[in-house]
């Protein structure tokens, strides 16, 4: 621990102006210096001057965005962190604004508990703004209970032993019309809520409450629910020199075709032989599970991985579990759910209340996918 920092108090840094990929740089930077000692804990309150897209770790881009919209009108898109899920986030100046916490184990001792600690706090944070209906629905969403209507969402990934959770928050109406032309949010997504479309469900407290407020109010119930629910004390505080000079290279990292693509079906296929098919299969569990796979013409899984608003970690065992279900019959059910439930035996594996059998009905999804293409 830092020598002027005790073990209960944390960094607050107010107002960091930023894109998609200027997050990404940072919450590196920061996480790399952290686990060297150079700062404490920390947490952020971020605002961003021009739209952009933060899309999930998980997400298919090629499915989920609309690439060349997004370029005509030069919208970033930028991927998460490996192993940070959800859906696609409107970074709007009006309708977002983030929250981003970098804690070790002394604030949060597993990572159930930093979605659980978390997420209370931020039901306390709506609250404080006049959303009296708040609730916290495990693991990631806050809603106002009656209208169902997303407040805020957290997303928590493990790495080197610290946590790092992103929170999207909605004070109020999106101002860009592009932002929800350009992400394709499947239908899947509104199947368990109240709201059945992406209108009815932005506006956060404004359409609660009839009021937007401003960062400054946002940033104030931010430090009081935080600090009474993660029991902690506050500091006021900056990025340090070294935090602003490995963000800017890291930025062009997290904006490289490797990352960006990670989750592409088209990359990832291409070059395929012409009697080859693509099976897409999605499915709605506590989170929408997705499937992409290569299969042979006698019905034999040659290439997969799994995609959606989930998250998992390890990321290195989600990837052996697709590559264990290699040379498998898409048709062979016991075999491609043995092979899932040994994933989940692997030390550390977690995901977001996902079972071995809502992976088995995604590959399932795609298999009927294929005989509906016929």
């Amino acid at each position: 621990m830092l020598k002027d920092w005790k073990s209960n108090e944390m960094k607050f840094t107010l107002f960091t102006k930023g894109t998609a990929t200027r997050i990404l740089g940072m919450s590196i930077a920061s996480i790399s210096l952290r686990m060297q000692g150079k700062v404490p804990n920390g947490i952020s309150v971020w605002y961003f001057p021009e739209p952009s897209i933060s899309l999930g770790y998980f997400q298919d881009i090629d499915t989920d965005i609309d690439l060349e919209l997004a370029k005509k009108h030069n919208i970033e898109i930028c991927r998460r962190l490996e192993g940070m899920g959800g859906g696609v986030i409107f970074l709007d100046p009006e309708g977002f604004m983030g929250i981003g916490i970098l804690a070790d184990k002394t604030i949060f001792s597993s990572m159930q508990e930093a979605f659980y600690k978390s997420g209370t706090a931020l039901t306390e944070m709506y609250k404080i703004l006049g959303v009296k209906d708040a609730k916290y629905y495990p693991p990631d969403d806050v809603r106002a209970e009656r209208s169902g209507r997303k407040m805020g969402a957290v997303g928590v990934t493990e790495v080197g032993g610290l946590y790092l959770i992103n929170s999207s928050n909605f004070p109020g109406y999106i101002s860009s019309d592009l932002l929800p032309q350009i992400a394709r949010i499947p239908e899947e997504k509104w199947k368990d809520k109240k709201i059945k479309s992406f209108g009815e469900y932005q506006g956060g407290v404004e359409a609660e409450t009839g009021y937007c407020p401003n960062p400054y109010e946002f940033a104030g119930a931010v430090y009081k629910a935080f600090e009474d629910v993660l029991d902690i004390k506050f500091k006021p505080g900056t990025y340090i020199k070294d935090e602003l000079d490995q963000m800017a290279l890291l930025n062009m990292k997290a904006m490289s075709e490797e990352h960006t693509f990670a989750r592409a079906h088209k990359r990832r296929f291409a070059g395929a032989p012409p009697d080859y098919k693509i099976a897409i299969g999605k499915y709605k569990a506590r989170k929408l599970v997705e499937s992409r796979i290569l299969v042979d013409p006698k019905g034999v899984i040659r290439d997969i991985f799994f995609c959606g608003d989930f998250y998992a970690k390890p990321v290195p065992v989600l990837k052996e579990m697709e590559e264990s279900l290699k040379g498998v019959s898409i048709s062979d059910d016991e075999t491609i759910l043995s092979k899932i439930k040994a994933a989940y035996e692997k030390p550390g594996w977690e995901t977001s209340q996902i079972s071995p059998e809502d992976f088995l009905k995604a590959v399932i999804a795609g298999r009927e996918s294929l005989k509906a293409s016929k």
